[in-house]
């Protein structure tokens, strides 16, 4: 037998019987894994453009922290009936805590006090951010923003619809006032799920269907888009179901001459659509409790006749904005005697059915 040497790394040790690589012990190797992990994950080992350029010593901590943001704001908050198309006046009041603090707003450079007309083409949230050169950033969060156009579609000679125009107003001031109040009552929280997405109303002219417009005319279309309406006198959704054109957008139709409750109606359909799964099983659940009521209970909504609020439970919902927000008009759309002529208003929706008042409210702030 020979006599065992120690080995230099990867040498091997003969004692007769067998020959063994030597290995180390599992806890050396460990420690070396985990210090090969720190060296290429230090800032050491970062390329130098990935590293911050420090033009002289770093602020105090507590120099962002003395930045007072003192007011942010829009002239509206969804560009609906606007008086140019998509867009809003952005205002800010920031003290700066820092001496050499950059603001900045859409990409410009501005002063601590400024307004500034902000292009909004999809739902976003207005923005100031705040960079000390060579150091660091932060960005203060200001008001969400709804996207909202109007389309007018003019009859071709054979009868068929022309090209939609996207124009900020409906044309009537009335529909315009309807429009802002429910997509600027919305919560925020609610608000902001049309974050990316931009609303359009279709204007219709009289005797057409909203099924004509593409692709509410094709046969298969994707299953994330969503959107409803109805068109001129007469109460007619796509023949197949609540569709719209595209993730990116959310349509509604009305018919041209509509006043505020078709558009208050057929907003309320879109929010309910985006609304969030609590919102929906609270709807759906106070719609089916009523209706098995004995005997059958009083609904909000008199549209094509009495208690059009029972149809489904997204015309429960819709009728019940028009009447949230106090529209205080005649049924419209009825056919015979109207025995309840003042049920779109707050104080019939309250005192008729309170379960659907508190659904509302919900994400109405009104």
């Amino acid at each position: 037998m020979q006599p065992i040497q120690l080995p230099r790394k990867g040498a091997t040790v003969t004692d007769g019987v067998r020959r063994r690589r030597l290995r180390r012990p599992r806890w050396a190797r460990q420690i070396a894994v985990a210090v090969a992990v720190l060296l290429l994950t230090s800032p050491l080992a970062l390329p130098a453009q990935a590293l911050p350029r420090l033009d002289g010593p770093l602020p105090p901590p507590s120099c962002l922290d003395r930045t007072v943001v003192n007011s942010m704001s829009v002239n509206r908050r969804s560009t609906l009936g606007s008086t140019a198309l998509d867009r809003v006046r952005f205002s800010w009041n920031i003290t700066k805590g820092c001496a050499d603090l950059e603001l900045w707003v859409a990409g410009r450079f501005v002063a601590g006090v400024g307004s500034m007309d902000v292009s909004v083409t999809t739902s976003r949230r207005l923005t100031v951010r705040a960079s000390i050169p060579g150091c660091c950033s932060t960005t203060f969060n200001g008001p969400f923003v709804l996207a909202g156009r109007f389309i007018h579609y003019a009859e071709r000679a054979d009868g068929s619809l022309g090209t939609g125009q996207p124009r900020p107003s409906s044309g009537s001031a009335t529909t315009d006032a309807a429009a802002r109040d429910v997509l600027e009552s919305m919560r925020p929280s609610y608000r902001a799920a049309y974050n990316g997405k931009r609303v359009e109303i279709h204007v219709l002219p009289p005797g057409h269907s909203f099924s004509e417009l593409p692709p509410w005319d094709e046969t298969d279309r994707p299953s994330e888009a969503g959107g409803l309406g109805h068109s001129s006198e007469n109460a007619v959704l796509d023949e197949h179901g609540w569709w719209g054109p595209g993730a990116s957008v959310h349509s509604v139709g009305i018919g041209a001459g509509s006043g505020s409750y078709a558009v208050t109606h057929e907003l309320g359909h879109a929010v309910l659509l985006h609304a969030g799964q609590n919102v929906d099983l609270e709807t759906r659940t106070a719609f089916g409790r009523r209706r098995s009521l004995t005997p059958t209970p009083e609904f909000v909504g008199c549209a094509s006749g009495d208690d059009y609020g029972a149809t489904n439970y997204h015309e429960y919902w819709a009728e019940g904005t028009a009447a949230l927000f106090d529209l205080g008009v005649p049924c419209p759309i009825s056919q015979g005697p109207q025995p309840d002529p003042d049920q779109y208003t707050r104080e019939y929706l309250a005192a008729t059915d309170l379960a659907l008042d508190r659904a509302l409210r919900r994400v109405f702030d009104v």
